[in-house]
């Protein structure tokens, strides 16, 4: 099934603008920003394009910080479309769902019997370059199976 299928009808409802925003935030604002805040609709005037209003959801205490750096946000944005598509931002202080914020994962090294597996398991790949991201994505996974 395509991601098209399943998230189209949800990006539908925020529009095609928006959903763009939606998919590349933190490419925009960078990655601080983004997990602090989340673009929900662009509500452009009568017949148009352009000078839109961003609505933006913005979690805790980190609205004020985003409100000052509105006009900087509102460039980035209207630099990603190629055109002045935001005029301003409406924003809505309300939690960011499914951003909790967790420590980030330290990875564990193979041990050698998994080395060895791992190596055992891509013994048929050819393509050498082929063959050295399947053995970094096994050892990525395997340093990760532990984890909670």
């Amino acid at each position: 099934m395509s991601v098209g299928k399943v998230a189209g009808p949800a990006l539908e409802r925020r529009g095609r603008a928006a959903a763009g925003l939606i998919a590349e935030w933190a490419a925009i604002v960078g990655a601080d920003l983004a997990a602090h805040s989340l673009p929900e609709e662009i509500v452009f005037p009568r017949g148009s394009k352009s000078e839109g209003v961003l609505r933006l959801r913005v979690g805790g205490p980190r609205a004020v910080e985003i409100q000052h750096l509105a006009p900087q946000i509102i460039e980035r944005i209207n630099g990603y479309f190629g055109y002045r598509a935001v005029a301003r931002l409406a924003f809505v202080q309300a939690p960011i769902e499914g951003r909790a914020q967790r420590a980030p994962r330290e990875e564990r090294a193979p041990t050698p019997g998994e080395e060895r597996a791992i190596e055992r398991a891509l013994s048929g790949i050819a393509d050498p370059d082929l063959k050295v991201a399947l053995a970094r994505l096994g050892r990525a996974l395997v340093g990760r199976a532990c984890e909670p």
